[in-house]
């Protein structure tokens, strides 16, 4: 579902830099930055990384579902592609499958 890759978002942010894209100094402010769906890429922890990591990331941390992708759409994302692509055979192998899994079970869908 969209909402989990909501949640791959924050985890791929999280490994990146190490902290929550979304915080506050209360339950109530970091609810209020999550539904407002503003975060940003500190330069001291992503000066380094490439815009395609960050357009990853921004994608799947979208509010809004219908325009959030699949989990097809982000496993294609060319910054997935770009470092699944150089792995051993075995890797592209698990790409694949996964794929193919995902469009079993409605990887397409528009839904949340």
């Amino acid at each position: 579902k969209k909402c989990d890759l909501w949640s791959v978002g924050v985890v791929v942010y999280m490994i990146i830099c190490g902290y929550y894209p979304f915080y506050g100094d209360s339950t109530n402010q970091i609810v209020k930055h999550v539904a407002s769906g503003k975060f940003d890429y500190p330069t001291a922890e992503w000066g380094g990384v490439a815009a395609s990591a960050k357009e990853f990331v921004s994608a799947l941390l979208t509010v809004d579902p219908k325009e959030r992708p699949s989990a097809l759409e982000a496993i294609e994302h060319p910054w997935i592609v770009k470092h699944t692509a150089a792995r051993k055979t075995l890797s592209r192998s698990l790409s694949k499958g996964l794929k193919r899994t995902v469009s079993k079970i409605g990887g397409r869908s528009k839904t949340a």
